[in-house]
């Protein structure tokens, strides 16, 4: 098996990559925001990755990628 290390990998996996770096993003801006205002008990942006990620494994499942 010879040969560059990324032609191995699956190309789809590249929308795993960008979900993960989305809730990263949203974590962090959720972090130097410091925004505390609330929607019943929870948090603006620990909702919005909450939103973000349930979405990003149904699209995920919807490609075929997670089965």
């Amino acid at each position: 098996m010879q040969g560059r290390f990324l032609a191995e990998v699956d190309a789809s996996f590249a929308l795993v990559g960008l979900l993960g770096i989305i809730l990263t993003a949203l974590g962090l801006i959720g972090n130097l925001a410091r925004m505390e205002r609330r929607i019943l008990f929870v948090e603006v942006d620990a909702l919005l990755i909450m939103i973000d990620y349930f979405f990003g494994m149904w699209f995920l499942y919807s490609q075929g990628i997670g089965a």
